[in-house]
């Protein structure tokens, strides 16, 4: 890297709203910045990092959404936003925050005598919103509570509709700028009832938590698990449990759950503050988030790197009882997201929407029929080196997957990375299938299978 490289501050461009929870769409007017220091909230409001408060002079620097990587940078600020899915210099620089601009102005209006406080609440709100300091926004739908209020000062003349119809406006409306206001709204009202100092405390001192009360800490035993649950809005609850839980098959799209051993959280450190928490992990620390609130065991797991993340992954699972196939979306040969077509969700529609605009114009559909169930499931890692573009609008991913049932097989991945002569280890009679759920535009990178049975390797 360049010492010109190495001055350059890019300022990255999330795919979700940090406060409404939403995500943005192509020409949103969005603002960003750097995320402000904890101790911006204290009670000597004191900055200790000059750097920081600079840009928090500033405020936000705002820009339209774009459609693919590129941003537009005619803005005259000492730094460049950025979209590319594996930019250097988003990762060497520090973490950023991306909300609507219409979120930023309902929470502190431009005119308001009180717009300081507002704004360092709101920035204390939207940094909580991710799992812990650093790690990127999950890809959480945002629960948003129907608020009639927000619905007629929009369209005053709803007033005169009956209650029912309101609702299912409201219901239509799901996405809208009406949803983002209303869930502002709501944090707004949150935030304004709650306790403004901080308090900082080691999160194995904490006994319970749940988000809006205090903690209840004291002693605590060393021995067990510990449950976090996290929304849209960031850490949600804290909870002791004496044994995992059994695996289920139970998933969610608006929560996400990590579940660690004791032990394991001794060096993590938590800050409760306006009713909400964040996470601080050691610099060289990372948890898996699963949606499940029930993880399979991990040594009872095949995966390509399960055993200790190298980077925040936020991991998917498809129960395979009762699924009746899987569509893939792909591009170039890596895949972007999975949908499991059962009863409850015969249509991989609502799937394919999440994706980003881009992603929609170029992905390409590959169903696979699962008739009866997978009989074995596998991967296997590319011997060939796979190039990081840190310039490149789409990435590729380095493994091939295979999908096996009684009379047929699927493999997919590049064929024009790696080598083709692949030792696949392959677990048999899978019972849950589980991946990573990358944001803004990354391939899937971790793909495994929960069994009871043996791992087996087997050359391709």
């Amino acid at each position: 890297m360049s010492s010109d490289d190495e001055d350059e501050i890019h300022i990255r461009i999330h795919s979700r709203c940090s406060a409404c929870g939403f995500c943005f769409e192509p020409g949103d007017a969005v603002c960003a910045c750097e995320p402000l220091l904890p101790t911006i909230l204290s009670r000597h409001d004191v900055l200790i990092d000059a750097k920081r408060a600079a840009v928090a002079a500033k405020a936000f620097g705002q820009t339209r959404f774009p459609e693919l990587a590129y941003c537009d940078n005619k803005h005259g600020y000492d730094w460049s936003f950025c979209r590319f899915p594996a930019c250097r210099l988003c990762r060497a620089s520090p973490a950023s925050l991306t909300v609507h601009a219409l979120c930023l102005r309902l929470s502190c209006p431009p005119d308001d005598e009180g717009r300081r406080p507002r704004l360092r609440a709101f920035l204390f709100a939207a940094e909580s919103a991710r799992p812990w300091r650093g790690a990127p926004p999950l890809a959480l739908e945002p629960l948003v509570e129907y608020r009639e209020a927000a619905l007629v000062a929009r369209r005053p003349n709803l007033l005169r509709l009956p209650p029912e119809l309101r609702l299912l406006i409201w219901h239509f409306a799901d996405g809208s700028p009406l949803w983002s206001s209303s869930a502002i709204h709501n944090i707004n009202s949150a935030l304004s009832a709650c306790h403004s100092e901080p308090l900082v405390v080691r999160l194995a001192d904490v006994n319970c938590w749940a988000r809006g009360a205090a903690a209840e800490c004291g002693h605590v035993p060393t021995r067990g698990l510990v449950r976090l649950t996290f929304d849209c809005r960031g850490l949600r609850r804290v909870e002791r449990l004496k044994t995992r839980p059994a695996v289920t098959g139970a998933r969610s799209d608006f929560l996400a759950f990590v579940i660690e051993p004791a032990k394991e959280i001794a060096d993590v450190h938590v800050t409760f503050q306006l009713g909400l928490a964040q996470l601080q992990l050691p610099s060289a620390k990372n948890f898996h988030i699963w949606d499940t609130p029930c993880p399979p065991p991990p040594h009872r797991c095949l995966s390509n790197w399960l055993p200790r993340p190298r980077v925040p992954s936020h991991i998917g699972t498809i129960c395979l009882q009762g699924c009746t196939g899987l569509t893939l979306f792909v591009l170039s040969g890596s895949i972007y997201a999975v949908h499991a077509h059962t009863v409850d969700a015969p249509s991989a529609q609502a799937t394919f929407n999440t994706l980003s605009s881009r992603l929609r114009k170029y992905a390409s559909w590959v169903y696979i029929p699962v008739k009866g169930r997978i009989t074995e499931l596998g991967f296997s890692q590319v011997s060939g080196q796979v190039p990081e573009r840190s310039n490149a609008i789409f990435q590729t991913q380095s493994f091939w997957l295979l999908v096996r049932q009684p009379t047929s097989g699927v493999l997919v991945g590049n064929y024009l990375v790696g080598s083709h002569e692949l030792d696949f280890y392959t677990s048999q009679q899978p019972l849950l299938v589980f991946y990573d759920k990358p944001s803004d535009d990354i391939p899937i990178s971790l793909v495994g299978a929960y069994s009871t049975t043996a791992i087996k390797r087997r050359a391709g």
